[in-house]
């Protein structure tokens, strides 16, 4: 392998750590622009350094979200200002409902509702409902998997509401792992065949 070609994967794994953690930074416009100016092998090398890179960096904020969910600081936090959600009710502001707060956007729906009002309450219980596929073992693989692959959630939000829920780190980065590399290889590929015909 020649200087060039291992800078560019040297950079493209550096550049999947930071796509990772800030958002700004497009990993498949960089996968793009990398597939349109270099070597077959090296192109699908920068796809696979890419993912890995994608990779190191949800892990570093799944395992962040997963020990700030657990520090002292915000234990002591919630123990302060545990008072505040009763001194709130006591001002009016009204419970949540037993089922939680998607219980009265199924059960309770009334005829004066706006759009918006039912689109909050839609959003409200898919949300709960995927959320909660994350403290399955085998459910939370094909949501991670999906997210991964498709973008539906985005990565970033499955990522740390992982990190917050019961959610395997070994299932969780093996089956991201395999949902960007379909990912980026899909996106990348017709670049990589036109630039390498």
């Amino acid at each position: 392998m020649d200087s060039a070609a291992f800078a560019v994967l040297t950079g493209s794994l550096g550049f999947g750590v930071a796509s990772a953690i800030l958002v700004i930074l497009n990993a498949e416009a960089y996968l793009i622009a990398v597939a349109e100016t270099t070597s077959l092998w090296v192109g699908w090398g920068a796809v696979v350094a890419v993912s890995v890179g994608q990779m190191i960096g949800k892990i570093i904020l799944f395992v962040s979200v997963r020990q700030g969910s657990q520090s002292k600081w915000l234990r002591r936090w919630r123990e302060k200002h545990a008072g505040d959600l009763e001194r709130a009710r006591a001002d009016g502001v009204p419970a949540p409902p037993p089922g939680g707060p998607t219980a009265t956007a199924v059960a309770v729906r009334p005829v004066e509702q706006t759009r918006w009002q039912r689109f909050k309450a839609w959003t409200v219980r898919w949300g709960t409902l995927g959320l909660g596929q994350l403290d399955h073992p085998v459910r939370a693989a094909g949501l991670v998997l999906f997210s991964a692959a498709v973008g539906v959630p985005p990565l970033a939000v499955v990522t740390i509401a992982a990190g917050a829920r019961r959610t395997s780190l070994p299932v969780f980065a093996v089956c991201a792992l395999v949902g960007r590399l379909v990912r980026f290889g899909v996106i990348a590929a017709p670049f990589i065949w036109h630039h390498n015909r």
